[in-house]
Parts: C-alpha cells; structure tokens; sequence
C-alpha cells in the first residue's frame, strides 16, 4: 500500500512503479477515458452517437436545414453541439442584421458572458452564437437568420442526452475546468504519477537485465493464459485499434522474426 524505501534499489522502485499505478489506476482509467472524444476512430462513433440525430430540431418549413454539421463551419463550438446542422437563412432577403443587433439577441437569450459570434459563411449561412463557458449548465449554441434575426436553433446542455452530458462533463474534468484549479491539480498529479510509472518501469529493467542482453522476462514453464484475461485483452483491441494493431505487430514480429534469427532471440531472452 505504501512504498518500502529502505529494503534497496530494486524494491524501491518495483513499489514506486506498482504503488504509485494502484493509487492512481482509477484516475488514470478516467483520464484515458474522458479522453477518447478527441481519439480519431472512437472519437467519431462518440461524437455520432452522443448528439441530437440530424433533424432532431424542428426549424420553420420555410427555412429548409442544411446537412452540414456546426463544426464543419464554426471552430470551438460546445462538444455536443458539433453535429447539430446548421440551417439555412431565409433565402430572397436583402440586408444582413448588423452584429450589434445579434449581441442583443445574445443579451435577451441570456447567454453567459464571454459567448463568441460566427459570421455567415455565405448568403445562405447563419450567425451563430456560442458559449463555452466552464459552467456546464450555461453551455449554449444558437443559430440566427443573418436576415430576419430569427432564433433558428436553440441548444443549451439541459437539451443535451444522457450521453452528451455524461461526455461533456468528463470533456470538463480532462481539461481541468469543471471545478476550478483543483481539477487542474488532480490532472497535474495524475499526468506526474503516469510519468513517475513509466520512468520506474525503465529504471527497474536496467537494474534486474542481464549483462549483454536486452532480458526481456521470460515466461515461467507452468504458464497459462486465463481467459478472461484473454477475453478482456481482445476486446480491448477492438474497441481501441490502435491497441490491437500494436499487439498484432509484436505478435507477428515475435511469431516471424525475433524467433527464428538466433541473434535476436539471444539478445532478447
């Protein structure tokens, strides 16, 4: 539970290694996690399935809905409001509503103070109006004929799923912004402890490998794969990819080559 520093080098840092990993697993776990919205393949099934479906908003008839998600168009948009599509502005009008008056819209909407305003892309875009601000619950993104100034998507986080919610608080709780400079600390401490694992991980190996040899641990004579173990590890491959793709290559570089060079296998084992 608590690191022996007085029983030598070596036990020293296999409990700063095995210590510091069971304290902080759970915050570790939670770091990884609320950190996949960003990840490039589950990112996107995350980002799809924790949103409003296209449609979800029902805009005038006479104002038809684009396909084109927010983000596409407006950068740092709240998280749960990437994919809600941006309708389009009443065709056939002359004359933009001036920015002064999409503040005062901003104003009698009640948006949290420090909102930011996206122009039109064109003459069928909208203003849009958004807050992401750290309280959660002030979150919001409108959508506003650049014409008429008529409020044509209205989201703020009390419209947000389940899903949306729980991932936009942990989006808040990654970044260290959910409850102020004490998140920040935990993160630092967490970010320290992943270095402090790592780092005693390397120093262990240099001080147990044989001379000459890389000593990667050999397996014992009685090994057996448990398979939930086994279960678990797959499953994690697929639901990480890039996880999986790391096994496959040291699977076939094991299977293929490191086995069958004497060399290799001599400087390996």
């Amino acid at each position: 539970m608590l690191p022996r520093v007085n029983r030598g080098k070596r036990v020293f840092w296999r409990d700063m290694h095995a210590v510091t990993a069971f304290w902080l697993s759970l915050f570790i776990a939670a770091l990884i996690l609320t950190g996949l919205p960003w990840s490039g393949i589950l990112g996107t099934y995350i980002n799809k399935s924790a949103t409003y479906p296209q449609g979800f908003f029902s805009f005038d008839p006479q104002k038809p809905e684009s396909t084109i998600p927010t983000k596409d168009v407006v950068n740092g948009v709240p998280w749960a409001a990437e994919q809600l599509p941006i309708p389009n502005s009443t065709s056939g009008m002359s004359g933009s509503i001036s920015i002064e008056q999409v503040m005062s819209i901003g104003k009698n909407m009640e948006l949290a103070p420090g909102y930011q305003i996206a122009l039109p892309a064109d003459e069928k875009g909208v203003y849009t109006i958004y807050s992401t601000t750290a309280d959660l619950k002030k979150q919001t993104t409108l959508h506003i004929d650049q014409y008429s100034g008529k409020v044509l998507a209205d989201q703020r986080f009390k419209d947000f799923s389940f899903m949306a919610k729980a991932v936009t608080i942990g989006i808040a709780l990654h970044q260290g912004e959910y409850f102020g400079v004490t998140n920040q600390i935990i993160c630092l401490m967490v970010c320290l402890g992943i270095i402090l694992v790592a780092v005693s991980g390397v120093v262990m190996w240099w001080l147990r490998k044989p001379e000459g040899r890389v000593g990667s641990p050999a397996l014992p004579k009685d090994f057996k794969m448990v398979k939930w173990v086994a279960v678990i590890t797959n499953l994690l491959g697929i639901v990480f990819p890039l996880v999986g793709i790391s096994l496959l290559i040291v699977l076939i570089l094991d299977s293929l080559v490191i086995r069958r060079v004497p060399a290799l296998k001599q400087l390996l084992g």
